[in-house]
């Protein structure tokens, strides 16, 4: 009960501090409630760790549910992306160097339809020899010819 009292007069010590010194605080509280100046120190000290480890409490709590908690912060998100942009670069600059003069690197989807078209040319040269009757065109050897008369 005398508890509940205390914390109510701590309450209003609170909310009537702006002005008057700690020290005149407790004392007027000791008086009011009819205690003595280091019970009343005492408590108030108790009183302001409990406020202070709920304080922290509930900042940890705020801490620990907010949206970004136990993610990569943004800033290192960025910094890992610009430098993985900086090493593709130098990747690049490298490749690049090792072309020889008068050839360049095509990007994947030229070089892709490039052999697509190399593919399609293929296989209708293939085509076209495979119709062709190459026995009247073949001639023999001069070695062989005096063999078959």
């Amino acid at each position: 009960m005398q508890l509940m009292h205390w914390v109510g007069c701590y309450n209003c010590l609170l909310t009537s501090a702006k002005g008057l010194k700690l020290q005149r605080l407790l004392s007027n509280a000791s008086r009011h409630m009819r205690i003595s100046l280091p019970y009343a120190q005492q408590t108030l000290q108790t009183l302001w760790d409990h406020a202070a480890s709920q304080a922290q409490l509930l900042l940890l709590h705020r801490w620990l549910t907010k949206d970004e908690y136990g993610k990569v912060p943004r800033y290192l998100q960025n910094i890992k992306l610009g430098l993985a942009r900086q090493h593709a670069e130098k990747q690049a600059a490298k490749e690049a160097a090792l072309v020889p003069p008068g050839m360049r690197i095509m990007p994947e989807e030229e070089r892709l339809e490039m052999l697509g078209i190399l593919d399609e040319s293929r296989q209708d040269i293939e085509a076209k020899l495979q119709v062709w009757d190459l026995s009247s065109h073949i001639q023999l050897p001069l070695s062989e010819c005096l063999l078959v008369s």
